[in-house]
């Protein structure tokens, strides 16, 4: 469980504070995400256990910089939180209660797992206008995974994005 307050009466400053709340200790860390970096939305070993063909995995190329909070160990990582380099802020909520349905068996598509979804997000779009744009005209199929760290919780995720000031160089 992770307990977030979100302070919005003054629209021009909003201000969030999130507690790592989980039942044990949950590796987080730091990362600081370069630009340009090729990416891929699904495990291959993923794709292999539930039947994905490679062609259908997102694979993307970061268009922004970011700096995230990840939880994780033994190189299986879920972005949690992050802000790019545009000022779009990814907060992310793993909610054990969501349902995606099964991965299609074919037709146009692209595989996308949730604890990938976030670094997605931060890596290719400024605005959420552009991400709710890209989502409308693209099929993407979020997959759920165990939240890394602990395997008996499913890593279904509840997703929020916001717009911050851009960040100063």
């Amino acid at each position: 469980m992770c307990t977030r307050v979100l302070n919005n009466i003054d629209v021009s400053h909003v201000t969030v504070g999130r507690c790592m709340d989980w039942e044990f200790m949950l590796p987080a860390y730091v990362y600081c995400q370069p630009a340009n970096r090729y990416c891929q939305g699904l495990g291959s070993e993923q794709a292999l256990e539930l039947g994905i063909d490679k062609a259908h995995i997102l694979t993307w190329q970061a268009r922004y910089a970011s700096v995230t909070t990840q939880v994780g160990e033994e190189g299986v990582f879920g972005t949690d939180d992050g802000i790019n380099e545009a000022g779009l802020v990814v907060n992310v909520l793993y909610d054990a209660g969501c349902d995606y349905g099964a991965v299609p068996s074919s037709g146009d598509f692209h595989a996308l797992s949730v604890l990938r979804w976030g670094q997605f997000i931060l890596d290719g779009f400024a605005t959420v206008g552009s991400v709710l744009e890209y989502f409308k005209c693209h099929h993407i199929h979020l997959v759920s995974e165990s939240v890394p760290g602990d395997e008996s919780s499913g890593a279904e995720c509840m997703l929020r994005c916001r717009m911050q000031k851009a960040i100063p160089r």
